[in-house]
């Protein structure tokens, strides 16, 4: 039965490890947007990153309008 239970969970386990994996490979909205603000703010670009806060301020509150940094 031991034996049963434990080939059981490493089948589980081998099955389940690579759906996690692919999950895992792709940012969402919000990372991207975070990832951007970062490289921006890195560089010193200003004009893309206005663009970049807008973005991700807008995608925060859950809309992807432009909103104005003026």
């Amino acid at each position: 039965m031991k034996k049963a239970i434990l080939s059981l969970t490493l089948f589980l386990l081998a099955f389940c490890g690579p759906l996690q994996a692919q999950q895992a490979d792709t940012l969402s909205i919000r990372q991207q947007n975070i990832v951007a603000i970062a490289a921006n703010t890195a560089t010193s670009e200003l004009g893309n990153l206005k663009t970049a806060l807008a973005r991700g301020l807008a995608s925060r509150n859950g809309n992807h309008r432009t909103i104005n940094l003026k």
